[in-house]
């Protein structure tokens, strides 16, 4: 499971209906940045030493996450 060699790249999209939330999810790149590509984040999101990373979607929205 989660063989970089398989998928080499990393995307993460999240939808809100309602409030603004946060997912913190596996991306199987650790130290590895992701950027949203919808802007309504203008930093990038880092992956910790476990490639665990906390992303972000506004409220009633779309954020479409990918590795940079």
């Amino acid at each position: 499971m989660g063989s970089n060699r398989d998928h080499p790249g990393a995307l993460a999209v999240l939808m809100s209906i309602g409030d603004a939330g946060t997912k913190r999810t596996k991306t199987f790149q650790p130290g590895r940045s992701f950027r949203d590509l919808t802007g309504h984040w203008p930093e990038p999101v880092t992956a910790d030493d476990a490639g665990e990373a906390a992303f972000r979607c506004p409220p009633g929205k779309v954020s479409v996450w990918c590795m940079c």
